[in-house]
């Protein structure tokens, strides 16, 4: 009857009536609709589809993306990156010696992820410096690439990585 999420199978058809379909499956409504909005872009309130997203693409067209390495001389590796109308600087420094003799691990290097917006990459005037967002990103970054990085082969140092914002349109 349903495939593996338990959504009834969908008519061939127009969306307003796989969204009546979806309406009746029993304790799936709000979850089922939610599913069928998204795929299918209906408005709910006339019932008719759209064929482009809020910035005009396609459904199956992805951004425009533009991705350059070793940009920056002095990082021991970079990348500037566009997609969209975002543009990100990424730099990392490392491994090298941790200073603060504190937070040194004996056994494995300490992955240190620092994201910052530049108060010029969106319309109204960020205040500069980190805020709540850019915390919660740099955490989020670190938690993410610790398992990527061989940590363990690099004990009693650090691996720092800097991404900035210059350009954020789409408020990623």
């Amino acid at each position: 009857m349903g495939n593996i999420l338990d959504i009834p199978q969908l008519k061939e058809g127009s969306p307003l009536e796989n969204l009546m379909t979806l309406k009746r499956a029993e304790g799936k409504d709000k979850a089922c609709l939610l599913y069928t909005s998204i795929i299918t872009n209906t408005n709910l309130n006339t019932g008719t589809e759209t064929s482009a997203r809020a910035d005009k693409r396609a459904f199956d067209e992805l951004r425009n993306l533009k991705i350059e390495a070793g940009v920056l001389e002095r990082a021991d590796g970079s990348a500037y990156l566009e997609m969209g109308g975002n543009k990100v600087l990424a730099a990392v420094y490392g491994p090298r010696e941790l200073f603060v003799r504190r937070l040194m691990q004996p056994n494995r290097a300490v992955l240190r992820c620092k994201y910052n917006m530049a108060p010029f990459s969106v319309d109204d005037r960020k205040r500069p410096g980190p805020d709540r967002r850019s915390v919660e990103i740099s955490k989020i970054t670190s938690d993410a690439l610790s398992p990527a990085v061989f940590l363990e082969k690099f004990p009693r140092s650090t691996i720092d990585v800097y991404k900035m914002c210059i350009r954020d349109r789409n408020r990623s």
